[in-house]
C-alpha cells in the first residue's frame, strides 16, 4: 500500500541530509534577479531573513505574472487524448509511459526505482528521464481539478531530484552503456533539454495546485537552473541534438527571465541556432544527417515559438525592424527554395535564413537580393513543410 502522497511530500521536503536540503533557500534566491519589477516584496522578505515568507511571495508573483506565455500549453484550451488520460492515471500508481515500443507500461515500484531497466534498450533507460507522463498529469489535473494529480506530480518530482543528483559528468568516460553510471542516463544532455522544455508546461499546469507550495517552488527553480547550466557545459558537438539543446535553452531564458543567467542562456541559444542553420540545412531543406525522421525533430523545434518575447539583441540577418518577428524558415523535404512568408499580426513579410547552400550544386542555391535576403520560391510552388522559430526583438 502506498504511503499517503501528502505525507510523502512532507518527508521528502523535511528529510535529513540530502541533495534537497543541501541547497538552501538563500542559494536559490541568489540565482534570481530580485531587482526585477514585481519582485520587490520577495527581495524585502529575503533581505529580512524570512525566506519562508519570501518563497510564498515568489509563488504569488508567478501565479499573478502576465506577459510570458507558452503557446504549446494553452491554458484556455486544454485537451487530453484518451492515451494521455491513461498515462496520467497509470502514473498515479507508478506505471510510467516511457516508450511506445514497450507497452503495456512497466511498473517502477511503490518506492520509485529510477534505475529500473526492464529491457536492456538504452532508449528505454534514457527516455524514462523525459517523464512523458508528467504533462498528461498536468492536463488531467487542470481538466478535473483533482488535486491528487498535482500532489503525485510534486512527490515524483522531488523523488527524482533526491535519487538522481548531478554528480561529476563526463560522457566520454561513460564507457559501456550497459554498465554506465546512472548519471549518464538521467543527465544526458538530450534528456536534460527535453525536461527544460516540458517542465515549462508542467509549471503552468500545476502552478495553482495546493501541493505547489513556496517551498516546492524553490526546489523546482533550483533544479531547473541546474538543468540549464548543465546544458551550457555539455552541448552536443553537432547534429539535431545540438539544435534541440539550443532551442530549449532559449525557451528557458525566455520563460524564466527572473534568473540572473537568463540573458546568457538566450544569447547562447540564439547564437548556436544562427550558426547551425547554415551548417545543417541544405537549400532543398534536408537536414544534413539525411534522415527524414531526424529532420522532423529540428523542424518541430523550429515550429514552436518561444514562450514570450526575447529581450535584448538577436543577430541580424537581412533587413529587420524593431519588434518585428523573425522567422527561421526551413523548407520542406522536397522543396528546393525558401520564400518570404507573411507574419500574422505583424503587417509585413520577413524571412530569416542566415546562410543557405552548403555542399550542394550552385544552381540549386537560392538567389538573394542585395542585403542577402532570399528572393523566394517560384510563385505557387508548394511547400512540403515549413518550420519557423519566432523571435521577437524589442525596440531599442
Amino acid at each position: 500500500m502506498m504511503k499517503p502522497i501528502k505525507l510523502l511530500i512532507a518527508l521528502l521536503l523535511a528529510a535529513g541530509p540530502s541533495p534537497l536540503r543541501a541547497q538552501t533557500d538563500t542559494t536559490v534566491f541568489s540565482l534570481l534577479d530580485l531587482a526585477r519589477p514585481g519582485l520587490e516584496r520577495v527581495a524585502a522578505l529575503h533581505a529580512a531573513g524570512d525566506d519562508t515568507a519570501a518563497a510564498e511571495a515568489l509563488l504569488d508573483y508567478y501565479r499573478r505574472r502576465t506577459g510570458v506565455v507558452c503557446p504549446e500549453a494553452n491554458l484556455a484550451d486544454i485537451t487530453i487524448t484518451p492515451d494521455e488520460q491513461r498515462w496520467a492515471d497509470e502514473a498515479m500508481h507508478h506505471r510510467f509511459f516511457v516508450h511506445k515500443g514497450y507497452q503495456p507500461s512497466y511498473f517502477y515500484g511503490d518506492d520509485i526505482d529510477w534505475e529500473y531497466w526492464p529491457v536492456k534498450d538504452n532508449e528505454l533507460r534514457w527516455q524514462l528521464h523525459r517523464m512523458k507522463w508528467w504533462v498528461p498529469m498536468g492536463k488531467a489535473y487542470r481538466l478535473s481539478g483533482d488535486e491528487r494529480y498535482a500532489a503525485e506530480w510534486c512527490a515524483e518530482y522531488l523523488d527524482w531530484m533526491r535519487k538522481n543528483p548531478l554528480t561529476a559528468y563526463d560522457e566520454g568516460k561513460a564507457g559501456n552503456w550497459t554498465q554506465a553510471e546512472n548519471v549518464y542516463f538521467a543527465w544526458r544532455p538530450l534528456e536534460v533539454s527535453d525536461r527544460l522544455e516540458f517542465q515549462i508546461h508542467q509549471f503552468l499546469y500545476f502552478l495553482p495546485a495546493e501541493a505547489f507550495s513556496g517551498n516546492f517552488l524553490l526546489h523546482f527553480l533550483d533544479n531547473y537552473h541546474r538543468h540549464a547550466e548543465h546544458i551550457t557545459r555539455h552541448f552536443s558537438a553537432k547534429g539535431n541534438h545540438l539544435l534541440f539543446q539550443a532551442q530549449r535553452l532559449i525557451f528557458a531564458g525566455v520563460f524564466f527571465p527572473e534568473f540572473r543567467d537568463a540573458a546568457r542562456w538566450r544569447e547562447t541559444g540564439v547564437g548556436i541556432l544562427n550558426r547551425e542553420i547554415g551548417e545543417q540545412v541544405y537549400d532543398d531543406g534536408m537536414q544534413y544527417e539525411l534522415d527524414r525522421h531526424l529532420l522532423q525533430g529540428p523542424a518541430d523545434d523550429g515550429r514552436q515559438r518561444p514562450p514570450g518575447r526575447i529581450p535584448g539583441r538577436v543577430p541580424r540577418h537581412g533587413r529587420t525592424d524593431d519588434r518585428r518577428l523573425y522567422r527561421l524558415l526551413v523548407p520542406g523535404l522536397h522543396d528546393a527554395a525558401v520564400q518570404r512568408q507573411p507574419v500574422p499580426g505583424e503587417g509585413g513579410t520577413d524571412a530569416l535564413l542566415p546562410r543557405v547552400g552548403r555542399g550542394l550544386p550552385r544552381q540549386r542555391r537560392n538567389p538573394v537580393d542585395g542585403d542577402r535576403r532570399p528572393r523566394g520560391n517560384r510563385p505557387g510552388a508548394p511547400f512540403a513543410g515549413v518550420a519557423h522559430l519566432g523571435i521577437l526583438r524589442p525596440a531599442q
